[in-house]
């Protein structure tokens, strides 16, 4: 099982339902479109962030 992490020197992001967002976005093959800055801090192609 893969776990994701967070870039280093990232500020902490503590809302798990964006982690399964970006799980399901990954696992989908599809684009998470959010506006929230903290989570471009994980790092994955699949966030893209307004």
């Amino acid at each position: 099982m893969e776990k994701l992490k967070r870039r280093e020197g990232e500020p902490e992001h503590h809302d798990p339902f964006d982690r399964v967002l970006i799980a399901q976005a990954k696992t989908e093959n599809m684009i998470l479109i959010t506006h929230d800055g903290l989570l471009d801090g994980y790092g994955e192609k699949c966030v893209m962030t307004v």
